[in-house]
């Protein structure tokens, strides 16, 4: 009887253990549940994150095969001569309250070797390449058939001929990738590759898809292949497409040279295939090429419009520019949660993307429109800055330029000047512009607190911030003030009763300094955008900028009159 009692009074006390283990097991996932629920992602994180799997996670994995490659660097002597010339001309051409706090004492003006190639290093790390090998050389003048010397072509064959063994060795595939830190001629391409695949010409399988066959690429071609690997929007990819086919445009001819020889020597009447090949896959990029041209119109129509809204809003528009990896995209998430993918990598944004920001200010309304662009580099290629030309309108029709510099780049100050000869470029480089200097958190303190120091004392508009930990951010903003209050001019109206919508504008666009309830009237006296100001010069009882506003305004009528051709100006009274 004892027995029995025993295995009772067990069974009894497993059970209490299992009821009281599943209550665990229930109060566990409960808290797991509810820590789950208090760390859930905004809509915004998850966009970043899918971002950044979909363009990082092939790379960060090896889950595609990695193309390896040498590196080719040219210090060429004489175009150094020649840009130094040229940024020392226009740099003359400035006036002194326009020049930075750079001079050109301070630093060298053109890069040198190894900053270049550092900066090639990046390019070929960010378009997925394994660097094996380099090669560089100073030359007075570059040879105009292979760019380099004879010395050095054998040089780099030698080369490729050692990688080859080693990666054969290690089962990795094979070296087939020559890339040059200079912008090559079609010529020179299809002479360097001709000399390179010597073994495969002589075998006749150029033009095949032998993996054997080494590819010689330039840095125009480099920095399209990274355009084209990061574009996503339907705008940025009709762009780099654009760019692509003007860039294969003359480089056709070495596509079908396994055809060329069988055009003989017979002249005319026995044009071979390889000539007719060529002639077709001319028109057609020609054609694609009016295609794509056609649907970029239509990108920049489209971007006109929005630019009109944003202008019929009153809203200024800052438009963030600068070298590329700068922290553009990291200050306007920081300011507007814009959720932007911000990475450290070359040229992660190329899409331009604007956000409403709402700044503590007095001097202006606290809404500014902040506009991202895609970043610049040295050399940038004709191709890019042709086909992104509706990307840059954001540039050109912004009212006041944020360059951000990197100032833990070493070479940050050559990046600066190469930024302001990029905007000159395009059209911009009389814009109002606010240097910020970015990146503190990467100095020592010591570094730091000098570029605190010249930002205070430069005779421009300069900050020291860091868009990251957001040091420095209410400075910024405090910078971003004084450089629109310029933009503004003082008016002194007086508003009938039944013109609220015109005082509510007021606040909005602009600055109230005294605001009075008159007998007639709502009398104000502040700062607006020069186009209200012109807008409500009838209500203006003051003399603050009506004549000058009143004369630009006859003057521009009278011109675009005088432009159609069918007034003459009117003649001026004294």
């Amino acid at each position: 009887m004892s027995f029995f009692e025993d295995v009772e009074s067990e069974f009894d006390r497993l059970d209490e253990e299992s009821q009281h283990h599943d209550h665990t097991i229930e109060t566990t996932s409960s808290s797991i549940t509810t820590d789950y629920e208090d760390n859930a992602l905004t809509d915004e994180e998850v966009r970043i994150l899918d971002d950044r799997e979909e363009r990082l996670f092939n790379y960060i994995n090896n889950t595609q095969k990695v193309e390896s490659c040498i590196l080719i660097g040219v210090e060429d002597l004489s175009a150094q001569r020649k840009a130094n010339k040229a940024l020392r001309m226009q740099q003359s051409e400035r006036s002194s309250g326009d020049l930075t706090t750079t001079t050109l004492d301070d630093i060298s003006l053109s890069w040198t070797l190894e900053e270049s190639m550092t900066e090639m290093r990046e390019l070929i790390k960010t378009a997925g390449l394994n660097l094996e090998g380099e090669i560089t050389q100073r030359l007075q003048e570059v040879n105009p058939r292979t760019y380099i010397g004879t010395g050095k072509v054998k040089e780099a064959q030698q080369l490729l001929d050692e990688i080859n063994e080693k990666l054969d060795q290690r089962n990795e595939g094979t070296c087939c990738t020559v890339v040059f830190d200079a912008e090559l001629t079609p010529g020179q391409q299809k002479a360097l590759e001709n000399v390179f695949n010597k073994k495969v010409i002589d075998n006749d399988f150029l033009g095949s898809d032998s993996e054997e066959v080494v590819k010689v690429v330039d840095r125009t071609a480099l920095i399209l292949d990274i355009f084209a690997q990061h574009a996503k929007t339907r705008e940025g990819k009709l762009q780099v497409d654009l760019a692509l086919h003007e860039y294969r445009k003359p480089r056709l001819t070495r596509m079908w040279t396994h055809l060329e020889r069988q055009s003989g020597a017979g002249g005319v009447g026995l044009r071979g295939p390889g000539e007719t090949q060529l002639e077709v896959d001319k028109r057609i990029l020609r054609d694609r090429i009016l295609v794509l041209k056609d649907k970029i119109d239509n990108v920049q129509k489209q971007r006109d419009l929005h630019r009109r809204g944003r202008k019929k809003g009153g809203l200024p528009v800052l438009a963030l520019v600068g070298y590329t990896n700068a922290g553009k995209s990291t200050l306007l998430n920081s300011l507007t949660r814009a959720g932007i993918l911000a990475e450290d990598i070359l040229f992660a944004t190329l899409d331009p993307t604007t956000r409403r920001v709402k700044l503590p200010g007095y001097k202006t309304h606290p809404e500014v429109l902040l506009t991202d662009t895609v970043g610049f580099i040295q050399k940038l290629p004709t191709q890019l800055v042709a086909a992104f030309r509706a990307t840059l309108e954001e540039v050109k029709e912004a009212d006041l330029l944020v360059h951000l510099v990197d100032v833990s780049n070493p070479c940050w100050r050559k990046q600066e000047v190469s930024v302001t000869n990029v905007l000159e470029e395009i059209g911009a480089g009389d814009k109002p512009i606010v240097r910020v200097f970015n990146k503190l958190d990467l100095l020592n303190s010591e570094d730091a607190e000098m570029l605190k120091y010249e930002a205070v004392c430069s005779e421009d508009f300069s900050v020291a911030i860091s868009s990251l930990t957001g040091e420095g951010l209410s400075d910024f903003v405090a910078v971003v003030e004084d450089a629109l209050s310029d933009l503004l001019v003082p008016v002194e109206l007086e508003l009938p009763y039944s013109c609220g919508n015109e005082v509510n504008l007021i606040h909005e666009v602009g600055s109230i300094e005294v605001i009075d309830y008159r007998e007639k009237g709502t009398y104000v006296m502040g700062r607006v955008p020069r186009s209200l100001a012109m807008k409500l010069d009838k209500y203006c009882v003051g003399n603050i900028e009506r004549s000058e506003a009143s004369s630009e305004t006859e003057d521009e009528i009278d011109w675009a009159a005088l432009g159609k051709g069918r007034h003459t100006k009117k003649e001026a009274s004294y």
